[in-house]
């Protein structure tokens, strides 16, 4: 049985173990809690006494040795294999440990991610799924830190959300347009539908507007069936508009009826170095004032041959130069849905 788990809700439990521990006069130790009862060897919350350090316990198979895991370096935490008496003499489990309370939130998301993942894991399956989740993460932490996305990467996840949106409000179905966000994973290009490329851009730049084509790759439309560049052209302020939270709130709203959807969406958030914990931060609100759809083909202005020797090109595209190869937005929408 898979169980939803939130930050929240770890935090709560921790803070139950801390004051029960403290209650009952333990010294040194651990004082612990069992996720999902259903499931004696899987998850457990703990309170490490005397120096009250937060831990999540992952049941693991008795036979496993520290040299079948490598553990990351993350900030503030530690990951180490232990030996507990629970459920049975001898049981080995994945201990990740706070040691740093200033890093409580994110360390309450990710074992809350850590357990969604594993909770409908089998014993076998289990190892490889903490393997994801810790590759997962340590790439999170590598590219975004602990403190959120930087102005510029916000603007750019609007922008993709926004197209994110419009796929997902014309019945192309919710799991492949999902599944077609690329942007997330760092991928060449942001969405891709059987074939069918869209870059998304976004820009608050004034007249003549531009936006920055980060790599050859992003404009090159080979081995496509189509590629088409999406220009957002918008204004940043403090009222009015639409924030990062409420954007992801409406994609929320929507994806909510479809199994997996949600958990999905939530996953590709994070990949994109979204965290709930981080919303407050985002008071920013965006107004989309002009959208732009570009067929990307032959004559488009654009770098895709580099001479020996040369790579990682990015370059400005000025907007109005391509106004020759504009479509409708509803037409695009409609050459998809007979392409599915």
């Amino acid at each position: 049985m898979s169980v939803s788990y939130t930050h929240e809700k770890m935090e709560s439990l921790w803070f139950q173990l801390e004051l029960e521990g403290k209650n009952e006069g333990i010294a040194r130790g651990r004082k612990y809690k069992r996720l999902d009862i259903e499931n004696e060897s899987s998850f457990r919350l703990s309170c490490c006494f005397p120096d009250k350090h937060l831990e999540l316990l992952i049941g693991l198979r008795t036979d496993i040795t520290e040299e079948e895991l490598v553990f990351p370096d993350w900030k503030g935490m530690k990951f180490e294999l232990i030996e507990l008496e629970i459920p049975i003499k001898g049981s080995k489990h994945l201990s990740l440990r706070l040691e740093n309370r200033e890093y409580m939130d994110i360390f309450a998301s990710l074992c809350a991610d850590l357990a969604d993942n594993l909770s409908g894991a089998t014993a076998d399956m289990r190892e490889v799924a903490l393997a994801a989740f810790l590759d997962r993460w340590t790439r999170f932490f590598e590219r975004y830190g602990l403190h959120g996305l930087l102005p510029e990467k916000r603007q750019g996840l609007f922008g993709e959300l926004y197209w994110l949106r419009v796929l997902l409000e014309n019945d192309i179905g919710c799991m492949k347009v999902l599944s077609s966000w690329r942007g997330c994973e760092r991928g060449y290009h942001d969405f891709e539908i059987n074939g069918h490329v869209v870059e998304v851009k976004t820009t608050m730049s004034k007249e003549p507007r531009k936006v920055r084509i980060s790599n050859e790759r992003q404009l090159d439309d080979r081995g496509l069936i189509s590629l088409h560049l999406l220009v957002l052209s918008i204004i940043r302020s403090d009222a009015g508009g639409e924030s990062l939270p409420e954007i992801i709130e409406t994609l929320k709203a929507i994806v909510s009826e479809a199994p997996g959807a949600g958990r999905r969406l939530e996953q590709s958030l994070n990949a994109a170095g979204y965290l709930d914990i981080h919303a407050h931060l985002y008071t920013d609100t965006y107004t989309v004032k002009k959208e732009e759809l570009f067929c990307v083909r032959e004559g488009f202005p654009r770098i895709t041959e580099l001479p020996e020797g040369l790579g990682n090109i990015n370059y400005s595209l000025v907007v109005a130069a391509v106004n020759d190869f504009a479509m409708d937005r509803d037409e695009y929408l409609v050459m998809i849905k007979r392409a599915l």
